[in-house]
C-alpha cells in the first residue's frame, strides 16, 4: 500500500537523518498514503526510538500484519 513511503523513510533511517524522516512521514500523510495510527507510531518511534528500533518498526508495518507494531515510549520517571 504504501511501500514506496516506507522505502523512503528507512533511506533516512539508514543516514541518520530523523528530521528528513519526519519530513516524509508528515508528507505522506497529507497525501493520505498512510494511514494515521501507523504515521503517529511511525513519528513516536523516529522521534525517540534507536536506529535499530526504527527499522524494526518499519519492517514490520511493510510486512502488513495489522496491529503487530505498537511503540511506547519509555516513561520519563522512575518506577521503584
Amino acid at each position: 500500500m504504501y511501500d514506496l513511503t516506507l522505502t523512503r523513510l528507512r533511506g533516512c533511517v539508514v543516514q541518520e537523518d530523523r528530521a528528513a524522516a519526519m519530513q516524509v512521514l508528515r508528507l505522506a500523510t497529507a497525501a493520505g498514503l498512510i494511514p494515521p495510527r501507523d504515521a503517529v507510531e511511525l513519528m513516536l518511534v523516529v522521534r525517540d526510538g534507536s536506529p535499530e528500533i526504527m527499522l524494526q518498526a518499519i519492517d514490520t508495518m511493510r510486512a502488513g500484519v495489522p496491529g503487530s507494531y505498537r511503540y511506547v515510549p519509555p516513561a520519563d520517571y522512575a518506577v521503584a
